[in-house]
This record gives structure tokens, C-alpha cells and sequence, in this order.
């Protein structure tokens, strides 16, 4: 089990990911992960690293980075063999995603908000 502190955060699955259902729930879990890793260079965690953060064998891992490969939704550089990096394909960018729930007020009441995008309220 990992500690609390390696589990801070969240995952976004892009929706194309989400429905495309050429992939295993592994792939689509993964490609979340990669970009919540991404630099402007990529993601560069080695299988064994989404193995052990997954709880499962380094060969399920390659199954799902070949299946998204496949799928045009990634693609593989390897700098000079000595770091291989994953770069997501997919645009994900919105205007909601620039602002990183900076801004969001919360009603105490439902721990629902608003948040302002460009002068427009925003209910998320």
C-alpha cells in the first residue's frame, strides 16, 4: 500500500480516453497518470514506477503504453537511451484547465462552487 503523502492529488481522463473502448481500464488509467506527470518534455516514469503505483507486473504496464501508443494517443522518444520520455498527444487544454481551481468559492452548505473564466461563472 502506498503512503498517503505518494497519493496526493488526482488524475484527468480525457474523455476520448475514457470512451475509446479499444483500451483496457489499465491504458485509460495510465494515460491519466502520464499527463498528470508531463512536463513540456513529457513523462518520463519507467514501468516499474506505474507498476509499483499500481500494484501490478511491469508487462501489464508495457501492454497498456503499447496499447496507447497504438492508438495514436502517445508517443515514445528515447533521448540517447538514457531516459525515455511519453508524450501525450492529446490537446487537453480548456479554459477551465488554465486556471487550476484558483478562484473556486465553496458554498459550506454542499461543498459546491463557482469559478470565474473569463468573466463567466463557472458552476463546478
Amino acid at each position: 500500500i502506498m503512503s498517503k503523502d505518494n497519493c496526493k492529488g488526482y488524475v484527468r481522463i480525457p474523455n476520448a480516453i475514457k470512451c475509446d473502448n479499444r483500451l483496457t481500464a489499465m491504458a485509460r488509467l495510465l494515460y491519466g497518470d502520464i499527463l498528470s506527470l508531463s512536463s513540456s518534455s513529457g513523462c518520463y516514469a519507467g514501468n516499474k514506477y506505474f507498476s509499483n503505483t499500481y500494484s501490478c507486473s511491469i508487462k501489464t504496464i508495457s501492454r497498456a503504453i503499447k496499447q496507447l501508443e497504438e492508438y495514436g494517443y502517445i508517443q515514445i522518444e528515447n533521448n540517447n537511451n538514457s531516459k525515455r520520455y511519453i508524450i501525450p498527444l492529446l490537446n487537453t487544454e480548456t479554459k477551465m484547465s488554465k486556471y487550476k481551481d484558483k478562484g473556486v468559492s465553496h458554498n459550506k452548505n454542499n461543498k459546491k462552487g463557482f469559478i470565474n473564466v473569463d468573466g463567466e461563472q463557472i458552476y463546478v
